[in-house]
Order: structure tokens, then sequence, then C-alpha cells
């Protein structure tokens, strides 16, 4: 993602950005788009995206958008507590 592609999408339809063929993920799951705050995590589903950071803590966000730091991982649709998790690893830089 860059300033000329500021946005991403994720989702089980065939024009998301990243398709991730599973149940648990909705036709538009969520949106990634970078701005002058950073780099935003939007989830528009009803099983919500979890951010793994850097120390290990795993933050739900559903229907709800949270900014991304530092390194981390982003599950989408499925709890990392359950062991199922497929994980898109992130790193911002400043």
């Amino acid at each position: 993602m860059t300033e000329s592609r500021p946005l991403l999408t994720v989702g089980r339809g065939e024009f998301s950005g990243i398709v991730i063929k599973n149940e648990k993920i909705s036709r538009l799951h969520a949106m990634i788009k970078f701005s002058g705050l950073g780099f935003m995590l939007t989830d528009q589903s009803s099983n919500g995206s979890y951010v793994v950071d850097a120390a290990g803590a795993t933050h739900l966000v559903r229907n709800d958008t949270r900014l991304l730091t530092g390194t981390g991982a982003i599950s989408f649709g499925v709890d990392p507590a359950t062991g199922q998790a497929q994980f898109i690893r992130y790193a911002v830089s400043p």
C-alpha cells in the first residue's frame, strides 16, 4: 500500500484485493486504508477481525476501526484462540 494506492479490501468477493474463501469471511469483510493518521483497519463483518500486536495481545475489531502500528498479524473472521486462524502479517514503518 502506498499514497497512490491507499486502499486494500479483504473479503470472499472476487473483486476484493485479498480474496479469502472461507464461510467466516464476509463478501466485503474489511478494508485497510492509508491516510494521514496511518494505516487503519476497518471491519465491516459480523464475525470480526482480530489484530494480534507485537506484544501478543489480541484485539477484536467488529464493525469498528483500529489503527495498525508497529508489527503484528490480522486474522479475518477466526479468533486466534481457536488455533484455526490464518494470519496476514503486517509491519508499519515510520
